[in-house]
């Protein structure tokens, strides 16, 4: 008696809020396994509501193949910076080879390749410090300049060979092989 009291002095509001909550109640007993009211069968194409569902979020997979590739990229960044940073990178010494009338200081300035430069940068350098020599000492009919990994620079001239003098206000100048005449001044051994 007293419920049937209760449900007449309750505002209109209040009852419907009332017996919505007294159906969400069955709804979630029937989704439990039907506890409360017996059992309830799931309806295979019936589709869950939105609320509902649960996302799960699934790990990021990434491949074996990717994961070896970072791996081995990391791993050659790593030795590329050992390398660069120990001194195993640096030019030790630098030779000049097949040189006879030209100074050995004199190639030596023309050249940008230096003692303790970084080895890397010095291959850029290689092919323009050729061209530059040749142009430079006209005396020099070829140049190669080769660097190894271990720090050695060997510079390799050829010389234009001297066919002959020519005596110009009393001094000789030689004549090379290509035609021209030399700007230094020279001594010839006597014949």
């Amino acid at each position: 008696m007293k419920k049937k009291k209760d449900d007449e002095n309750l505002t209109p509001w209040a009852r419907y809020q009332k017996e919505h909550n007294q159906r969400n109640r069955t709804k979630k007993s029937s989704k439990l396994g039907g506890a409360k009211r017996g059992t309830a069968k799931k309806h295979p194409g019936k589709k869950r509501n939105k609320l509902t569902q649960k996302k799960v979020r699934q790990p990021l997979h990434i491949g074996k193949g990717i994961k070896i590739g970072l791996l081995s990229l990391i791993g050659i960044l790593i030795l590329v910076t050992i390398y660069l940073c120990a001194p195993i990178s640096r030019v030790q010494t630098i030779a000049v080879q097949g040189n006879k009338r030209v100074e050995k200081s004199d190639i030596l300035k023309k050249v940008t390749v230096r003692k303790n430069d970084v080895i890397p940068a010095t291959w850029f350098k290689e092919r323009g410090d050729e061209a530059h020599l040749i142009h430079k000492l006209p005396d020099l009919k070829d140049a190669q300049i080769s660097v190894s990994l271990l720090g050695n620079v060997k510079i390799k001239v050829r010389e234009n060979a001297v066919m002959g003098y020519v005596v110009r206000n009393k001094y000789y100048y030689a004549v090379r092989q290509d035609g021209t005449v030399s700007k230094k001044k020279c001594y010839p051994t006597r014949w």
